[in-house]
């Protein structure tokens, strides 16, 4: 049995670098109402989880291919999404699934050759030529894709660190402000008198301080990404309790 509690990944594309077994269709009913309020998909995101576990208790890794149908009156919206579970393995239905990507770069390497016998055949005017001509096209081409995108992973990767610095010191703010609201609480002091100020301040002062060293995939660190963010807004509401609580006195 799997843990009922696990974080259950999704997205509206697919899962980054994984391998999956599709298990099943989820979805929900909501009025056009609160798919308008609900502008990030956060509350959509959270329902989704819960119709995955519900569907698939022991199986249910992600919900990928998220995506919203609205009905012919215009008064309510399906939230559809898969339900996948993670394989720790290559299968031929994950190997299938990059063949066309695979097509997409033979059919550019072969174009790359045939560049390449066409400026080499016709300046030797030979077969032998023509045929090196398409190894240095094609192996030239291969070589301009393979560096173009490690370059896009790069900055992918850069990208997704940055993100979850910023939320690592949202967290650590939104902590120290929690605690200081505690604190400020038990002492019976005013919302007002409470110097949530310098709380705030102290955990500026040195923005790198909480920076780490994020390891693991793709899928890993987008994974995390979401579940900071969840965490984020759980504290923000607890914040926004304890503030509406300490304004009422």
């Amino acid at each position: 049995m799997r843990s009922p509690d696990r974080f259950i990944y999704v997205t509206s594309q697919n899962v980054p670098g994984e391998c999956y077994r599709d298990l099943g269709t989820v979805k929900f009913d909501e009025p056009f109402a609160d798919a308008t309020v609900d502008e990030d998909n956060t509350a959509s995101a959270q329902r989704l989880r819960a119709e995955a576990l519900k569907s698939y208790p022991n199986d249910a890794d992600a919900v990928i291919n998220v995506h919203k149908e609205q009905n012919d009156a215009g008064t309510a919206v399906t939230v559809i999404g898969e339900a996948v579970e993670l394989q720790n393995h290559e299968t031929v239905t994950c190997a299938m699934r990059g063949v066309p990507a695979v097509l997409d770069h033979s059919a550019a390497l072969a174009a790359g050759g045939i560049a390449g016998a066409a400026l080499l055949g016709s300046a030797s005017s030979s077969v032998q030529g023509a045929e090196t001509g398409a190894a240095l096209g094609a192996t030239g081409v291969a070589k301009y894709q393979l560096s173009d995108a490690q370059r896009e992973v790069q900055v992918q990767q850069a990208d997704i660190k940055r993100q979850l610095d910023d939320q690592q010191r949202q967290i650590n703010q939104l902590l120290a402000e929690r605690s200081r609201l505690h604190e400020c609480q038990q002492e019976e002091v005013a919302l007002s008198d409470c110097k949530l100020d310098e709380t705030s301040t102290n955990q500026g002062d040195s923005p790198k301080s909480n920076d780490r060293a994020w390891n693991g995939s793709d899928y890993e660190l987008e994974k995390q990404i979401q579940e900071q963010q969840v965490y984020i807004g759980q504290l923000k509401d607890q914040v926004s309790d304890l503030r509406r609580e300490m304004g009422s006195y």
